[in-house]
């Protein structure tokens, strides 16, 4: 089966180095993961596109962006450029992306960009368009495009906030851990090698499963890219739990999820 998509995630650093790819980027792009592995991402993207996306992969970093996508080139092994669609998920010092090679008028890209928080297009003159945005005002986007690359700011002031990443096979009903990101431990106590090759059902509270089911069955189905909220099981006997956030999007690799703290706000509290 040829497949049109496939997971990456880079290191957050301003060279945006290869850290991982899933085995459909092979039918993707050409390359085999290992040929690719811990080179910088530029030298794959087209030369059009380098002044667009380094402004992009440092906006996602400075603001941490949950679900960011932009459209641009991707040089195949062959010579060719291939179009595609990157969602990134920025998750505490790594970046998760689903992409997807782009059809003419494909309504999956359509569905995706109605779904994300914020979708650019790298233009031909180099220039970063912003085709949509949800929660972000305008102009607070245009100031970070336009504050460049200010990596320094970034190493001085940065402080992530603590989230990590769950990869879930598609194709068990008990969508068993795949992988898991080491802030997992800290955020919900559960490690790693608890974690892995478990059903992610094991770890949600009963009162979440159908809900959180239902959204995941929208993202496989329709490829969407979903915000979802449920429990996390800290100690099911002392009935603990660590309510989280995840925005959840779907390859034929698998299920992504990217999961933080359930922020809390406190409405009357005085600046």
């Amino acid at each position: 089966m040829n497949r049109n998509n496939f997971i990456a995630i880079y290191d957050n650093t301003p060279s945006a180095k290869f850290l991982y790819f899933s085995e459909s980027f092979t039918d993707c792009c050409g390359w085999e993961p290992n040929e690719l592995i811990g080179k910088g991402s530029y030298m794959y993207f087209h030369p059009e596109d380098h002044s667009a996306l380094k402004r992009f992969h440092y906006a996602n970093v400075a603001n941490q962006k949950m679900s960011s996508m932009i459209s641009h080139r991707f040089l195949h092994k062959n010579g060719s450029w291939v179009p595609i669609d990157t969602l990134v998920s920025y998750c505490y010092d790594i970046l998760v992306t689903t992409t997807f090679v782009l059809g003419p008028e494909s309504m999956d890209h359509r569905m995706r960009v109605n779904s994300v928080d914020e979708f650019f297009i790298c233009k031909p003159d180099g220039s970063l368009q912003l085709s949509g945005a949800w929660n972000d005002k305008e102009e607070r986007m245009k100031l970070t495009m336009e504050d460049g690359e200010n990596w320094s700011n970034i190493v001085t002031n940065h402080k992530p906030e603590k989230r990590f990443c769950l990869i879930l096979n598609r194709f068990t009903d008990a969508l068993n851990i795949a992988f898991a990101s080491s802030m997992i431990e800290e955020l919900t106590g559960t490690p790693i090698s608890d974690a892995f090759g478990k059903s992610i059902f094991e770890f949600i509270r009963e009162r979440d499963i159908s809900a959180f089911i239902t959204q995941i069955d929208l993202t496989i189905e329709n490829n969407l890219v979903i915000r979802i909220r449920f429990d996390w099981i800290v100690n099911q006997q002392q009935e603990l739990y660590q309510p989280l956030e995840a925005i959840a999007s779907c390859t034929d690799d698998g299920v992504v999820l990217v999961i933080r703290q359930t922020p809390n706000f406190d409405l009357d509290q005085q600046e």
